[in-house]
């Protein structure tokens, strides 16, 4: 998935949580579908948000960076983001949207501060984003569904919804990551999360260094001292755990996923595919498809 840089002085606007939720609602779940006649321009808030696509791809903004999501990507999003989506050609964007108030917000980072933090990363550039599997998506419609059904004054179905969301990003996270090395740095180990994001390892090596926040010499010495592996090695890994999955989860063109991975000549990327995985990008989305 390619990054792009937009203009920093694109207007957005401010939307407050009085304004959506003008009866002391506690959280205001909404499903919804966007044409392109139809789209959300940029804008922030003063509440946070949990997003995820049912059905369609969109163009979205997010923090002056640009990224296609399609069926399966979640995203948080924190009140400071400003982001927009627009559905992408004339497709039908089916989109699912969970908002609270920065009140709840701030009582669930106080309570369960390190999976907060893992999923929303304040300070950082974005949130966290997971590309949910069929099961994933059943799951956390089933979720939503309790929301809708649920009375709002009460913050008790928020923080269900929430929580099961932090577990299940927890559990994906921990299914992505290798066994951490018992004296590997910090540093190296929040690396290596995040180039498992598409935005990152899209880039290259030098996303790697560029999340290391050291030298590069300094950053290869330590990944192969805890890992065994090169910088290289390990945007590599990224890339192909995050092709096979698309080519189970996603209907999105063999070539499309090439470009989203970085690769800018199709036959590099069958070759590290081969190489990854045994056998071709073609023939890996024919016996691994979800049905």
């Amino acid at each position: 998935m390619e990054a792009h840089s937009l203009l920093s002085g694109d207007m957005h606007v401010l939307k407050c949580w009085t304004d959506i939720a003008p009866n002391g609602e506690l959280f205001r779940p909404v499903r919804d579908l966007y044409r392109r006649r139809r789209a959300l321009a940029l804008h922030c808030h003063d509440y946070v948000e949990i997003s995820w696509i049912d059905i369609g791809r969109a163009r979205h903004v997010l923090n002056g960076m640009e990224f296609t999501v399609e069926p399966g990507s979640l995203f948080f999003i924190r009140a400071p983001d400003v982001h927009g989506l627009w559905p992408l050609g004339v497709e039908t964007l089916g989109l699912t949207n969970i908002a609270f108030p920065s009140s709840v917000y701030e009582e669930l980072r106080r309570r369960y501060p390190t999976e907060m933090a893992a999923a929303f990363r304040d300070g950082e550039p974005f949130g966290a984003a997971l590309m949910l599997d069929a099961a994933g998506r059943r799951t956390i419609n089933t979720w939503a569904d309790e929301l809708f059904l649920a009375p709002r004054h009460g913050s008790l179905p928020i923080d269900r919804f929430v929580l099961n969301l932090l577990t299940l990003l927890h559990k994906q996270q921990a299914n992505a990551a290798a066994p951490a090395p018992p004296n590997a740095p910090d540093w190296l180990l929040r690396a290596r999360r995040d180039i498992q994001q598409p935005r990152h390892f899209a880039q290259g090596v030098r996303a790697f260094f560029r999340l290391a926040g050291c030298s590069r010499e300094h950053a290869s010495r330590e990944l192969r001292r805890h890992f065994g592996i090169t910088p290289s090695q390990c945007v590599m890994e990224a890339r192909m755990q995050f092709a096979a999955r698309r080519l189970e989860m996603s209907t999105r063109s063999i070539l499309d996923i090439s470009l989203d991975c970085g690769f800018r000549d199709l036959a590099h990327f069958y070759k590290a595919f081969r190489a990854a995985h045994g056998t071709t990008p073609r023939e890996f989305r024919m016996s691994h498809r979800i049905q």
